[in-house]
């Protein structure tokens, strides 16, 4: 996409003073951003090919910011075009932070506040929140689960990628009946679905703030948890990963027992759907930078695989295991 003239941004947007429009860095979706600068501030500028999830991003930020929850502050609109303009929060992303942190202590200092952001959405923004504030066409469910992310992690990495053959409906009777465990738990919270180091911004004032939460949909709570707490970014430890899920737990009070029940099966199919979107992003589509995550999300997902509560998933984890042989070879 052409990079849009000061001029026209400064015109469609009411914008005085344009100095420069620049690209920035976008993520694995159709969406691309850029950096306004006017004489003494500067912006961030979305631009989406699809209105309806336009639609949806400022639906979400409202009722997000309502809710307490730190989102960027909306500046202008262009309907026609796709355009959102955006206050520009500066700081860095939770992402860069880890990285440079150095040990486990230090990263699980990072993730507190983090952690007490995510409680803070989960439990503050549910009320009022329904499938109609988003654009998704159904809350997270078992469909979901089977077909967006298990089958979705079957066609992108184990067959697409690596050309392995599988035994799909052994594999789709045991993905049902992981389903099936997780859909016992409660639902209907705010679930953001990409609750990940990438989309998490300490602002200059040392605020955590939430982006990209244009797919939220009604879900449990152990889902956006996964998200975080398993996500394959930062390559955390496993005993990194096993404290940041006992403080999770703690800040949830009575209701850490109802991700306790899910953890093990919830958590398979947020990793199910990462790699998906890792083979996908940077296979077939060629972008840059996500193939690399592919080892330590197999890493975790045969390790939640093996949790209490999954039910017996033979073909599965055999699977699993010949994608963790297959991509080190």
């Amino acid at each position: 996409m052409k990079t849009p003239t000061p001029e026209k941004v400064a015109d469609l947007l009411g914008l005085g003073g344009v100095t420069s429009v620049e690209p920035l860095a976008g993520d694995g979706s159709a969406r691309v951003y850029y950096r306004v600068r006017t004489g003494g501030r500067s912006y961030v500028l979305l631009i989406g090919p699809n209105r309806a999830e336009n639609d949806a991003w400022l639906r979400i930020r409202a009722h997000l910011e309502r809710g307490g929850v730190r989102v960027p502050a909306l500046v202008g609109i262009s309907t026609e075009e796709g355009w959102i303009l955006m206050e520009d929060m500066g700081g860095e992303c939770l992402l860069d932070l880890l990285l440079t942190a150095g040990d486990d202590e230090a990263r699980r200092t990072l993730y507190r506040p983090v952690l007490e952001t995510l409680a803070k959405m989960q439990l503050g923004c549910t009320e009022g929140f329904t499938l109609a504030t988003g654009f998704g066409e159904r809350s997270y469910d078992k469909q979901i689960m089977i077909l967006d992310e298990g089958v979705y992690f079957i066609e992108e990495v184990a067959r697409g990628r690596l050309g392995i053959e599988v035994e799909l409906p052994q594999l789709i009777n045991e993905l049902e009946a992981m389903a099936e465990v997780a859909a016992g738990a409660a639902t209907g919270y705010f679930l953001h679905r990409d609750f990940q180091s990438r989309n998490l911004l300490r602002t200059v004032e040392g605020e955590w703030a939430v982006i990209d939460f244009q797919g939220a949909l009604p879900g449990p709570l152990a889902y956006d948890a996964a998200a975080l707490i398993l996500d394959p970014y930062p390559a955390n430890s496993k005993q990194l990963r096993a404290a940041l899920f006992g403080d999770y737990l703690n800040l949830l009070g009575e209701r850490g027992d109802e991700v306790r029940q899910s953890w093990g099966v919830v958590g398979s199919f947020r990793l199910m759907q990462a790699l998906g979107a890792f083979a996908k992003l940077g296979g077939r589509m060629g972008k840059a930078g996500f193939l690399e995550h592919v080892p330590t999300a197999l890493e975790s997902l045969e390790g939640q695989l093996a949790l209490a509560g999954v039910p017996e998933v033979p073909t599965l984890k055999k699977l699993v295991s010949s994608c963790r042989r297959l991509w080190k070879s």
